[in-house]
Protein backbone atom coordinates (compact mmCIF):
# COMPACT_ATOMS: atom_id res chain seq x y z
CA UNK A 1 0.00 0.00 0.00
CA UNK A 2 1.42 3.43 -0.94
CA UNK A 3 2.23 6.02 1.71
CA UNK A 4 -0.55 8.27 0.41
CA UNK A 5 -3.13 5.48 0.76
CA UNK A 6 -1.92 4.73 4.25
CA UNK A 7 -2.36 8.37 5.23
CA UNK A 8 -5.78 8.39 3.59
CA UNK A 9 -6.79 5.24 5.46
CA UNK A 10 -5.72 6.82 8.76
CA UNK A 11 -7.75 9.89 7.91
CA UNK A 12 -10.90 7.83 7.34
CA UNK A 13 -10.32 6.03 10.66
CA UNK A 14 -9.97 9.32 12.53
CA UNK A 15 -13.07 10.77 10.88
CA UNK A 16 -15.07 7.70 11.87
CA UNK A 17 -14.16 8.22 15.52
CA UNK A 18 -14.76 11.99 15.33
CA UNK A 19 -11.51 12.80 17.09
CA UNK A 20 -11.43 16.43 16.07
CA UNK A 21 -7.99 17.26 17.42
CA UNK A 22 -6.50 14.36 15.45
CA UNK A 23 -8.38 15.51 12.36
CA UNK A 24 -6.84 18.93 12.81
CA UNK A 25 -3.31 17.54 13.07
CA UNK A 26 -3.71 15.29 10.06
CA UNK A 27 -5.04 18.18 7.99
CA UNK A 28 -2.06 20.18 9.15
CA UNK A 29 0.13 17.39 7.76
CA UNK A 30 -1.66 17.63 4.41
CA UNK A 31 -1.23 21.43 4.39
CA UNK A 32 2.51 21.01 4.87
CA UNK A 33 2.59 18.32 2.16
CA UNK A 34 1.27 20.71 -0.50
CA UNK A 35 4.53 22.62 -0.78
CA UNK A 36 6.68 19.47 -0.85
CA UNK A 37 6.69 18.06 -4.36
CA UNK A 38 7.43 14.49 -3.28
CA UNK A 39 4.53 14.47 -0.81
CA UNK A 40 2.23 16.33 -3.17
CA UNK A 41 2.82 13.73 -5.87
CA UNK A 42 1.77 11.03 -3.42
CA UNK A 43 -1.43 12.93 -2.60
CA UNK A 44 -2.39 13.74 -6.18
CA UNK A 45 -4.07 10.41 -7.12
CA UNK A 46 -6.48 10.78 -4.18
CA UNK A 47 -6.58 14.57 -4.02
CA UNK A 48 -10.14 14.87 -5.36
CA UNK A 49 -11.40 12.47 -2.72
CA UNK A 50 -9.56 14.37 -0.01
CA UNK A 51 -10.70 17.78 -1.25
CA UNK A 52 -14.34 17.15 -2.13
CA UNK A 53 -15.35 14.29 0.17
CA UNK A 54 -13.38 15.07 3.31
CA UNK A 55 -12.09 18.66 3.42
CA UNK A 56 -15.12 20.42 1.98
CA UNK A 57 -17.67 18.66 4.27
CA UNK A 58 -15.62 19.90 7.23
CA UNK A 59 -16.24 23.44 6.01
CA UNK A 60 -20.02 23.00 6.02
CA UNK A 61 -22.42 23.89 8.81
CA UNK A 62 -23.12 20.75 10.84
CA UNK A 63 -25.34 19.32 13.57
CA UNK A 64 -23.04 20.48 16.38
CA UNK A 65 -23.07 24.00 14.96
CA UNK A 66 -26.86 24.00 14.78
CA UNK A 67 -27.21 22.71 18.35
CA UNK A 68 -24.88 25.40 19.72
CA UNK A 69 -26.57 28.07 17.57
CA UNK A 70 -29.97 27.14 19.04
CA UNK A 71 -29.01 26.43 22.65
CA UNK A 72 -26.24 28.95 23.35
CA UNK A 73 -25.79 31.61 20.65
CA UNK A 74 -23.39 33.57 22.87
CA UNK A 75 -21.05 30.57 23.03
CA UNK A 76 -21.45 30.07 19.27
CA UNK A 77 -20.27 33.66 18.74
CA UNK A 78 -17.42 33.28 21.22
CA UNK A 79 -16.11 30.12 19.55
CA UNK A 80 -16.45 31.65 16.11
CA UNK A 81 -14.16 34.58 16.97
CA UNK A 82 -11.78 32.94 19.43
CA UNK A 83 -8.24 32.60 18.06
CA UNK A 84 -7.44 29.80 20.50
CA UNK A 85 -10.41 27.80 19.19
CA UNK A 86 -9.12 28.39 15.67
CA UNK A 87 -5.78 26.84 16.54
CA UNK A 88 -7.35 23.37 16.82
CA UNK A 89 -10.47 23.71 14.68
CA UNK A 90 -10.86 21.14 11.87
CA UNK A 91 -12.89 23.73 9.96
CA UNK A 92 -10.08 26.27 10.16
CA UNK A 93 -7.58 23.59 9.12
CA UNK A 94 -9.82 22.70 6.16
CA UNK A 95 -9.92 26.36 5.12
CA UNK A 96 -6.14 26.55 5.44
CA UNK A 97 -5.77 23.44 3.29
CA UNK A 98 -7.94 24.88 0.50
CA UNK A 99 -6.21 28.28 0.69
CA UNK A 100 -2.75 26.71 0.56
CA UNK A 101 -3.76 24.37 -2.27
CA UNK A 102 -4.98 27.16 -4.55
CA UNK A 103 -2.04 29.37 -3.60
CA UNK A 104 0.75 26.84 -4.15
CA UNK A 105 -0.91 24.55 -6.74
CA UNK A 106 -3.36 26.91 -8.40
CA UNK A 107 -2.74 25.79 -11.97
CA UNK A 108 -4.23 22.32 -11.51
CA UNK A 109 -6.62 22.99 -8.60
CA UNK A 110 -8.12 26.51 -8.56
CA UNK A 111 -10.39 26.12 -11.58
CA UNK A 112 -11.42 22.63 -10.50
CA UNK A 113 -12.39 23.80 -7.02
CA UNK A 114 -14.26 26.87 -8.27
CA UNK A 115 -16.22 24.69 -10.68
CA UNK A 116 -17.15 22.48 -7.74
CA UNK A 117 -18.43 25.54 -5.83
CA UNK A 118 -20.32 26.81 -8.88
CA UNK A 119 -22.06 23.44 -9.21
CA UNK A 120 -23.19 23.69 -5.58
CA UNK A 121 -24.57 27.17 -6.23
CA UNK A 122 -26.35 25.94 -9.35
CA UNK A 123 -27.97 22.94 -7.64
CA UNK A 124 -29.02 25.12 -4.74
CA UNK A 125 -30.69 27.68 -7.02
CA UNK A 126 -32.50 24.98 -9.01
CA UNK A 127 -33.78 23.03 -5.99
CA UNK A 128 -37.21 23.68 -4.52
CA UNK A 129 -37.36 25.25 -1.06
CA UNK A 130 -37.74 21.98 0.85
CA UNK A 131 -34.81 20.34 -0.99
CA UNK A 132 -32.26 23.15 -0.88
CA UNK A 133 -28.90 22.02 0.56
CA UNK A 134 -28.51 24.91 3.01
CA UNK A 135 -25.47 23.47 4.74
CA UNK A 136 -23.63 22.84 1.49
CA UNK A 137 -24.37 26.41 0.43
CA UNK A 138 -22.95 27.57 3.76
CA UNK A 139 -19.73 25.65 3.08
CA UNK A 140 -19.52 27.03 -0.45
CA UNK A 141 -19.89 30.60 0.85
CA UNK A 142 -17.20 29.95 3.44
CA UNK A 143 -14.88 28.70 0.69
CA UNK A 144 -15.54 31.77 -1.46
CA UNK A 145 -14.81 34.04 1.50
CA UNK A 146 -11.65 32.15 2.42
CA UNK A 147 -10.33 32.47 -1.15
CA UNK A 148 -11.15 36.18 -1.52
CA UNK A 149 -7.52 37.34 -1.78
CA UNK A 150 -6.75 34.84 -4.53
CA UNK A 151 -9.97 35.48 -6.47
CA UNK A 152 -9.55 39.26 -6.29
CA UNK A 153 -6.20 38.91 -8.08
CA UNK A 154 -6.92 36.20 -10.63
CA UNK A 155 -8.73 36.43 -13.96
CA UNK A 156 -11.31 35.46 -15.09
CA UNK A 157 -12.67 35.27 -11.53
CA UNK A 158 -11.71 38.85 -10.66
CA UNK A 159 -14.06 40.33 -13.26
CA UNK A 160 -16.93 38.01 -12.22
CA UNK A 161 -16.89 38.74 -8.49
CA UNK A 162 -19.63 41.36 -8.55
CA UNK A 163 -21.91 39.08 -10.55
CA UNK A 164 -21.18 36.22 -8.15
CA UNK A 165 -22.06 38.37 -5.13
CA UNK A 166 -25.30 39.62 -6.66
CA UNK A 167 -26.42 36.20 -7.83
CA UNK A 168 -25.29 33.90 -5.02
CA UNK A 169 -24.48 35.92 -1.89
CA UNK A 170 -26.80 38.92 -1.59
CA UNK A 171 -30.01 36.82 -1.92
CA UNK A 172 -29.04 35.01 1.31
CA UNK A 173 -29.49 38.23 3.30
CA UNK A 174 -33.18 37.33 3.27
CA UNK A 175 -32.70 33.58 3.70
CA UNK A 176 -35.06 31.79 6.12
CA UNK A 177 -31.96 30.06 7.53
CA UNK A 178 -30.05 32.10 10.12
CA UNK A 179 -26.58 30.72 9.48
CA UNK A 180 -26.86 31.59 5.78
CA UNK A 181 -27.80 35.18 6.64
CA UNK A 182 -24.74 35.35 8.87
CA UNK A 183 -22.50 33.83 6.21
CA UNK A 184 -23.83 36.24 3.56
CA UNK A 185 -22.88 39.19 5.79
CA UNK A 186 -19.40 37.76 6.37
CA UNK A 187 -18.74 37.08 2.67
CA UNK A 188 -20.07 40.51 1.68
CA UNK A 189 -17.61 42.07 4.14
CA UNK A 190 -14.74 40.08 2.59
CA UNK A 191 -15.50 41.59 -0.82
CA UNK A 192 -16.61 45.09 0.22
CA UNK A 193 -13.43 46.64 -1.24
CA UNK A 194 -13.81 45.40 -4.82
CA UNK A 195 -14.61 47.93 -7.53
CA UNK A 196 -18.37 47.69 -8.04
CA UNK A 197 -19.30 48.65 -11.60
CA UNK A 198 -22.83 49.34 -10.36
CA UNK A 199 -22.80 51.35 -7.12
CA UNK A 200 -26.37 50.25 -6.51
CA UNK A 201 -25.00 46.79 -5.76
CA UNK A 202 -22.64 48.24 -3.14
CA UNK A 203 -25.51 50.28 -1.71
CA UNK A 204 -27.77 47.24 -1.58
CA UNK A 205 -25.14 45.20 0.27
CA UNK A 206 -24.42 48.02 2.71
CA UNK A 207 -28.09 48.44 3.63
CA UNK A 208 -28.53 44.67 3.91
CA UNK A 209 -25.63 44.54 6.36
CA UNK A 210 -27.11 47.42 8.36
CA UNK A 211 -30.46 45.62 8.42
CA UNK A 212 -28.60 42.58 9.77
CA UNK A 213 -27.90 44.58 12.94
CA UNK A 214 -31.60 44.14 13.78
CA UNK A 215 -31.75 40.42 12.95
CA UNK A 216 -33.44 38.28 15.63
CA UNK A 217 -30.45 35.88 15.64
CA UNK A 218 -27.44 37.06 17.68
CA UNK A 219 -24.73 35.50 15.43
CA UNK A 220 -26.22 37.29 12.42
CA UNK A 221 -26.06 40.62 14.24
CA UNK A 222 -22.44 40.04 15.24
CA UNK A 223 -21.33 39.04 11.72
CA UNK A 224 -23.17 42.08 10.36
CA UNK A 225 -21.23 44.41 12.67
CA UNK A 226 -17.92 42.97 11.50
CA UNK A 227 -18.97 43.22 7.85
CA UNK A 228 -20.07 46.80 8.42
CA UNK A 229 -16.51 47.79 9.25
CA UNK A 230 -15.33 46.75 5.78
CA UNK A 231 -18.18 48.63 4.11
CA UNK A 232 -17.47 51.80 6.11
CA UNK A 233 -13.80 51.59 5.09
CA UNK A 234 -14.72 51.04 1.43
CA UNK A 235 -17.50 53.63 1.27
CA UNK A 236 -16.55 56.49 -1.06
CA UNK A 237 -19.69 58.53 -0.47
CA UNK A 238 -20.38 59.01 3.25
CA UNK A 239 -23.86 60.27 2.37
CA UNK A 240 -24.73 56.57 2.08
CA UNK A 241 -24.14 56.21 5.82
CA UNK A 242 -24.65 59.72 7.23
CA UNK A 243 -28.50 59.63 7.35
CA UNK A 244 -28.54 56.34 9.26
CA UNK A 245 -25.62 57.10 11.58
CA UNK A 246 -27.68 57.67 14.77
CA UNK A 247 -29.70 54.50 14.19
CA UNK A 248 -26.52 52.58 13.40
CA UNK A 249 -24.82 53.70 16.64
CA UNK A 250 -27.92 52.81 18.64
CA UNK A 251 -28.00 49.27 17.24
CA UNK A 252 -24.28 48.97 17.82
CA UNK A 253 -24.52 49.71 21.54
CA UNK A 254 -27.46 47.38 21.94
CA UNK A 255 -25.21 44.63 20.63
CA UNK A 256 -22.34 45.66 22.91
CA UNK A 257 -24.72 45.17 25.85
CA UNK A 258 -25.17 41.55 24.74
CA UNK A 259 -21.66 40.55 23.67
CA UNK A 260 -18.25 41.32 25.16
CA UNK A 261 -15.90 41.22 22.21
CA UNK A 262 -13.10 43.66 21.45
CA UNK A 263 -13.60 43.14 17.71
CA UNK A 264 -16.96 44.91 17.99
CA UNK A 265 -15.16 48.05 19.10
CA UNK A 266 -13.01 48.02 15.95
CA UNK A 267 -16.10 48.79 13.89
CA UNK A 268 -16.92 51.78 16.09
CA UNK A 269 -13.35 53.05 15.78
CA UNK A 270 -13.58 52.76 12.00
CA UNK A 271 -16.80 54.82 11.97
CA UNK A 272 -15.26 57.48 14.22
CA UNK A 273 -12.11 57.66 12.06
CA UNK A 274 -14.19 57.96 8.91
CA UNK A 275 -16.46 60.75 10.12
CA UNK A 276 -13.96 62.67 12.27
CA UNK A 277 -15.39 65.87 13.74
CA UNK A 278 -18.83 64.96 12.42
CA UNK A 279 -18.99 62.63 15.43
CA UNK A 280 -19.00 65.66 17.78
CA UNK A 281 -22.78 65.56 18.41
CA UNK A 282 -22.45 61.92 19.44
CA UNK A 283 -19.11 62.17 21.32
CA UNK A 284 -20.58 62.49 24.82
CA UNK A 285 -23.10 59.71 24.29
CA UNK A 286 -20.47 57.46 22.73
CA UNK A 287 -18.05 57.96 25.63
CA UNK A 288 -20.81 57.35 28.17
CA UNK A 289 -21.85 54.13 26.44
CA UNK A 290 -18.25 52.96 26.09
CA UNK A 291 -17.56 53.81 29.74
CA UNK A 292 -20.60 51.77 30.80
CA UNK A 293 -19.39 48.89 28.62
CA UNK A 294 -15.90 49.23 30.14
CA UNK A 295 -17.22 48.83 33.69
CA UNK A 296 -19.36 45.88 32.62
CA UNK A 297 -16.39 44.17 31.00
CA UNK A 298 -14.14 44.86 33.98
CA UNK A 299 -16.67 43.31 36.34
CA UNK A 300 -16.83 40.23 34.11
CA UNK A 301 -13.04 39.99 33.88
CA UNK A 302 -12.61 40.29 37.67
CA UNK A 303 -15.16 37.54 38.22
CA UNK A 304 -13.19 35.19 35.95
CA UNK A 305 -9.75 33.90 36.90
CA UNK A 306 -8.67 33.35 33.27
CA UNK A 307 -6.03 35.87 32.24
CA UNK A 308 -7.18 35.95 28.62
CA UNK A 309 -10.85 36.48 29.46
CA UNK A 310 -12.66 38.20 26.57
CA UNK A 311 -14.13 40.69 29.06
CA UNK A 312 -10.66 42.08 29.80
CA UNK A 313 -9.84 42.34 26.09
CA UNK A 314 -13.17 44.05 25.42
CA UNK A 315 -12.46 46.53 28.26
CA UNK A 316 -9.16 47.45 26.60
CA UNK A 317 -11.03 47.86 23.31
CA UNK A 318 -13.45 50.29 24.99
CA UNK A 319 -10.55 52.43 26.22
CA UNK A 320 -9.00 52.41 22.77
CA UNK A 321 -12.31 53.50 21.21
CA UNK A 322 -12.67 56.33 23.75
CA UNK A 323 -9.17 57.49 22.81
CA UNK A 324 -10.13 57.44 19.12
CA UNK A 325 -13.23 59.54 19.85
CA UNK A 326 -11.19 62.08 21.82
CA UNK A 327 -8.69 62.35 18.96
CA UNK A 328 -11.50 62.94 16.46
CA UNK A 329 -12.80 65.93 18.44
CA UNK A 330 -9.40 67.21 19.63
CA UNK A 331 -10.06 70.62 18.05
CA UNK A 332 -13.30 71.01 20.01
CA UNK A 333 -12.04 71.52 23.60
CA UNK A 334 -15.48 72.45 24.96
CA UNK A 335 -16.49 68.80 24.55
CA UNK A 336 -13.74 67.65 26.91
CA UNK A 337 -15.38 69.53 29.78
CA UNK A 338 -18.56 67.51 29.22
CA UNK A 339 -16.73 64.20 28.81
CA UNK A 340 -14.32 64.60 31.74
CA UNK A 341 -16.71 63.44 34.54
CA UNK A 342 -17.28 60.19 32.63
CA UNK A 343 -13.59 59.49 32.11
CA UNK A 344 -12.03 60.51 35.44
CA UNK A 345 -13.36 57.46 37.37
CA UNK A 346 -11.91 55.16 34.68
CA UNK A 347 -8.54 56.92 34.81
CA UNK A 348 -8.50 56.70 38.61
CA UNK A 349 -9.43 53.01 38.44
CA UNK A 350 -6.69 52.17 35.95
CA UNK A 351 -3.85 54.47 36.96
CA UNK A 352 -3.86 54.79 40.76
CA UNK A 353 -3.07 52.32 43.52
CA UNK A 354 -5.98 53.41 45.73
CA UNK A 355 -8.26 52.63 42.82
CA UNK A 356 -6.68 49.17 42.81
CA UNK A 357 -5.65 49.55 39.18
CA UNK A 358 -2.12 49.17 37.89
CA UNK A 359 0.56 48.73 40.53
CA UNK A 360 2.77 51.62 39.46
CA UNK A 361 5.50 53.71 41.01
CA UNK A 362 3.83 57.11 41.27
CA UNK A 363 7.19 58.84 41.68
CA UNK A 364 8.08 57.83 38.12
CA UNK A 365 4.77 58.83 36.52
CA UNK A 366 4.81 61.82 34.22
CA UNK A 367 2.05 63.84 32.60
CA UNK A 368 3.14 65.24 29.22
CA UNK A 369 0.79 67.82 27.66
CA UNK A 370 0.56 67.84 23.87
CA UNK A 371 -0.30 71.29 22.59
CA UNK A 372 -2.13 73.66 24.88
CA UNK A 373 -3.75 71.91 27.85
CA UNK A 374 -5.78 73.88 30.41
CA UNK A 375 -5.15 73.27 34.12
CA UNK A 376 -2.53 70.62 33.49
CA UNK A 377 -0.98 71.19 36.93
CA UNK A 378 -4.33 70.56 38.63
CA UNK A 379 -4.77 67.33 36.70
CA UNK A 380 -1.24 66.23 37.60
CA UNK A 381 -1.93 66.91 41.29
CA UNK A 382 -5.15 64.89 41.08
CA UNK A 383 -3.16 61.79 40.12
CA UNK A 384 0.13 62.59 41.83
CA UNK A 385 2.13 62.86 38.61
CA UNK A 386 4.99 65.12 37.56
CA UNK A 387 4.53 67.50 34.62
CA UNK A 388 7.14 67.03 31.88
CA UNK A 389 7.61 68.32 28.35
CA UNK A 390 8.46 66.80 24.96
CA UNK A 391 10.77 65.39 23.72
CA UNK A 392 10.94 62.49 26.16
CA UNK A 393 11.15 58.69 26.14
CA UNK A 394 8.62 55.96 26.79
CA UNK A 395 9.82 52.36 27.45
CA UNK A 396 13.04 53.42 25.80
CA UNK A 397 11.35 54.76 22.67
CA UNK A 398 11.79 58.39 21.58
CA UNK A 399 8.63 60.40 22.22
CA UNK A 400 8.24 63.73 20.48
CA UNK A 401 11.66 63.56 18.81
CA UNK A 402 11.96 64.09 15.03
CA UNK A 403 11.27 60.65 13.59
CA UNK A 404 13.76 61.23 10.74
CA UNK A 405 16.59 61.89 13.16
CA UNK A 406 19.06 58.99 13.04
CA UNK A 407 20.36 59.85 16.51
CA UNK A 408 16.90 59.37 18.01
CA UNK A 409 16.85 55.75 16.86
CA UNK A 410 20.43 54.73 17.68
CA UNK A 411 19.53 53.34 21.09
CA UNK A 412 16.55 51.42 19.71
CA UNK A 413 18.63 49.94 16.90
CA UNK A 414 21.33 48.78 19.32
CA UNK A 415 18.80 47.10 21.62
CA UNK A 416 17.22 45.28 18.71
CA UNK A 417 20.63 44.05 17.56
CA UNK A 418 21.29 42.59 21.00
CA UNK A 419 17.85 41.01 21.19
CA UNK A 420 18.16 39.55 17.69
CA UNK A 421 21.55 38.06 18.55
CA UNK A 422 20.01 36.21 21.50
CA UNK A 423 17.08 35.04 19.36
CA UNK A 424 19.34 33.85 16.53
CA UNK A 425 21.51 31.93 18.97
CA UNK A 426 18.48 30.08 20.35
CA UNK A 427 16.35 29.47 17.27
CA UNK A 428 18.44 29.46 14.07
CA UNK A 429 20.05 26.18 13.12
CA UNK A 430 23.59 25.85 11.78
CA UNK A 431 22.13 25.75 8.30
CA UNK A 432 20.50 29.14 9.03
CA UNK A 433 17.03 27.81 8.36
CA UNK A 434 14.04 29.04 10.31
CA UNK A 435 10.74 27.18 10.37
CA UNK A 436 7.88 29.58 10.94
CA UNK A 437 4.86 27.60 12.17
CA UNK A 438 1.64 28.92 10.74
CA UNK A 439 -0.09 30.94 13.45
CA UNK A 440 1.89 29.06 16.15
CA UNK A 441 -0.53 26.15 15.90
CA UNK A 442 1.77 23.91 17.86
CA UNK A 443 2.34 26.47 20.61
CA UNK A 444 0.48 24.54 23.26
CA UNK A 445 2.26 21.22 22.59
CA UNK A 446 5.64 22.94 22.80
CA UNK A 447 4.72 24.62 26.07
CA UNK A 448 4.94 28.17 24.74
CA UNK A 449 5.30 30.40 21.72
CA UNK A 450 7.84 29.71 18.99
CA UNK A 451 9.80 32.77 20.13
CA UNK A 452 10.03 32.69 23.92
CA UNK A 453 9.86 36.27 25.12
CA UNK A 454 10.24 35.76 28.87
CA UNK A 455 14.01 35.47 29.38
CA UNK A 456 15.15 37.90 26.66
CA UNK A 457 12.63 40.52 27.85
CA UNK A 458 14.00 40.24 31.39
CA UNK A 459 17.54 40.77 30.14
CA UNK A 460 16.98 44.36 29.06
CA UNK A 461 14.15 45.23 26.67
CA UNK A 462 11.51 45.12 29.37
CA UNK A 463 13.52 47.32 31.74
CA UNK A 464 14.12 51.02 31.79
Amino acid sequence: MSRALIVMYLFYVIISFERLTSVFHLLLLFVCSISKMSMYQLLQPRLDVLLFEIVFPLMCFNDNDQKLWDEDPHEYVRKGYDIIEDLYSPRTAAMDFVSELVRKRAKENLHKFIQFIVEIFKRYDEASLEYKAYRQKDGALLAIGALCDKLKQTEPYKSELEHMLVQHVFPEFSSPVGHLRAKAAWVAGQYAHINFSDQNNFRKALHSVVSGLRDPELPVRVDSVFALRSFVEACKDLNEIRPILPQLLDEFFKLMNEVENEDLVFTLETIVDKFGEEMAPYALGLCQNLAAAFWRCMNTAEADDEADDPGALAAVGCLRAISTILESVSRLPHLFVQIEPTLLPIMRRMLTTDGQGLRVNLEKNELIPVGRVENVEDLADEFGYKVERLPSTYVGMPLGAPFKSAAAWNGIEERFRKRLAIWKHQYISKGERITLLRRNKERKEEGGALVRLGRPMESGCGKQ
